[in-house]
């Protein structure tokens, strides 16, 4: 079971990963549609920050392209987000 979630954890894992891909599409002058980004970033740099008994502890617990219930709202999807397992 994941340890209680310090309140900025998930908030650095997310800034960490996005400023890796930052970097990495700089120094490879990369480009792409918004999809394909997400896929990238998600596969290549988020994914390695799932560690044991954190609150990213699985990357199953990433999805894309992933319905959301909203409040009101059926039918709300997200690129990326990250759960509780």
């Amino acid at each position: 079971m994941a340890q209680q979630r310090k309140p900025d954890e998930l908030d650095s894992i997310i800034q960490s990963s996005l400023l890796e891909f930052a970097e990495w599409i700089d120094h490879h002058a990369w480009f792409g549609r918004e999809k394909e980004a997400v896929s990238l970033y998600v596969l290549g740099f988020l994914q390695k920050h799932c560690r044991p008994r954190t609150i990213l502890s699985d990357a199953t617990q990433i999805g894309i392209e992933v319905a959301v219930p909203q409040i009101g709202d059926s039918g709300t999807r997200r690129r990326c987000m990250s759960t509780k397992t």
